[in-house]
C-alpha cells in the first residue's frame, strides 16, 4: 500500500463502513473450471467467450431497462442489451453495451483476448510473452497488467491488513527500493522505502511504501494502523524505533501510548540475534527476501506511481489465497474480485 496512492484514496480516507472487518476469502469451490484448458475452451470464439463470462459473473447475465422496469433482451450479434418494450422503442430504442458499467467498460479488445490476458497475468506470465501470443502492442499488454494490479489495490484498500494480537510476535523492518547507480555514477535515483511487518504466528504481512519518509511519527502511525494492540514487536535498532540510549522505545512511545505494545530489538551493527533476550528479525527478513527483495531488482527505478499497485499485487496474492495456490486459483480469485467491483458500480 502507498501513503498517497495514484490509483485510489489512502486507506485512512476510505469510509470506515467500507473497510471489511476481516479478509473475505474467495469462493474456490469450482476452481477446476478456471484452468488453462477451460480458458482455451471458453475462448474458442467470441460468442462462446461472452456466454462463459456471463456464466462466471464477469459480464451481466441479465439487465433491467433504465427507462422502465422490464427485463432487457441480449442481442448476441451486436453484443448489446435491448429493451423490446414499445414505449422504450419510442424513446430511441434503449440499448446498453454488454460491457457498459463494468470493469471492462473502456476496453475494445475482444473478450477472447481479454480472458486469456487475465489468465496470463494471474499465472505471472511475462507480459512480453502475452503480447506476442495475442498479437497486442506492448503498450496494450502493459496497460492490462497495470489494470489488474490496480484492481488488487482496490481489494487491499478495503482490507484492514492487521497483524499480531495480544502476546503475538510481530517483526517490523524496512527495505529500500532505490535503483542503484553502477559504480556510483550516472543518474541519481530517488529513495523509495517499503515499511512492513510479519506476524510470526500466521505468516501474514503488511507492506507500505513511505517514499523517503521513515520518521518516527510516520512509522508510529503505520504501526498503530497495521499492528494489533498488545502485540510483542521486534525490530532492529533504527532511530525511529529505539533511541540511541535505549530509553525511548515503541513500548513507551507516546504516539503509541494506548496500544499496549511490548518491544525488543537487535542491533544489527553488532549482532543478528540479541545475545541477552534472543530477539531477532529473521522472519521478516526472510519474508522480505521471498515477497519483496526477489522482485525489487525489477521494481527498482520504476516510477513511483506504479510501485504501490505492484506491491498491492503481492499483498493480494498473500492475503486472499492459501500458500502454494496455483494459476487457476489466482484466476478464479481475480474473477471474484472483478465481480465485487462490478457489484459496487452497478
Amino acid at each position: 500500500m502507498a501513503e498517497n496512492d495514484a490509483h485510489g484514496p489512502p486507506l485512512d480516507q476510505v469510509p470506515a463502513d467500507a473497510v471489511r472487518a476481516d479478509v473475505e476469502l474467495y469462493d474456490m469451490s469450482d476452481v477446476a473450471d478456471f484452468s488453462w484448458h477451460s480458458v482455451l475452451k471458453a475462448t474458442g470464439d467470441e460468442w462462446t467467450c461472452v456466454a462463459w463470462c456471463m456464466d462466471v459473473g464477469l459480464l451481466s447475465k441479465a439487465m433491467t431497462c433504465p427507462k422502465c422496469p422490464c427485463a432487457m433482451t441480449y442481442d448476441a450479434a451486436k453484443k448489446r442489451w435491448r429493451c423490446r418494450r414499445r414505449a422504450c422503442d419510442g424513446l430511441g430504442n434503449v440499448q446498453i453495451g454488454v460491457r457498459t458499467g463494468l470493469w471492462f467498460q473502456r476496453s475494445k479488445l475482444p473478450m477472447t483476448k481479454v480472458v486469456r490476458v487475465l489468465f496470463a497475468w494471474a499465472s505471472r506470465r511475462p507480459v512480453s510473452a502475452v503480447v506476442a501470443e495475442e498479437e497486442l502492442s506492448m503498450e496494450t499488454g502493459v496497460d492490462w497488467y497495470n489494470y489488474c494490479c490496480e484492481l488488487c489495490s482496490m481489494e487491499m484498500l478495503l482490507t484492514p491488513m492487521m497483524v499480531g494480537g495480544p502476546g503475538v510476535t510481530v517483526e517490523i523492518d524496512e527495505t529500500s527500493m532505490k535503483k542503484k547507480s553502477k559504480y556510483n555514477r550516472g543518474r541519481h535515483y530517488p529513495e523509495h522505502w517499503v515499511f512492513g511487518g510479519v506476524d510470526r504466528a500466521t505468516g501474514k504481512w503488511f507492506g507500505v511504501i513511505t517514499g523517503a519518509d521513515r520518521t518516527k511519527p510516520t512509522l508510529s502511525r503505520l504501526i498503530k494502523k497495521h499492528v494489533s494492540p498488545g502485540s510483542h514487536i521486534i525490530s532492529d535498532k533504527f532511530g525511529s524505533y529505539v533511541s540511541s540510549n535505549e530509553q525511548h522505545t515503541l513500548a513507551n512511545n507516546p504516539l503509541l501510548a494506548d496500544q499496549g505494545y511490548t518491544h525488543e530489538w537487535v542491533n544489527h551493527t553488532e549482532n543478528f540475534v540479541n545475545p541477552i533476550n534472543g530477539a531477532h528479525t529473521q522472519s521478516i527478513e526472510g519474508a522480505w527476501e521471498i515477497r519483496i527483495k526477489r522482485f525489487s531488482k525489477a521494481m527498482r527505478g520504476m516510477h513511483r506511481p506504479h510501485l504501490p499497485s505492484y506491491l498491492d499485487e503481492y499483498l493480494w496474492r498473500s492475503w486472499f489465497f492459501a500458500h502454494g495456490s496455483d494459476s487457476k486459483a489466482y484466476f478464479k480469485g481475480f474473477v471474484c474480485a472483478i465481480r465485487r467491483y462490478n457489484a459496487t458500480v452497478q
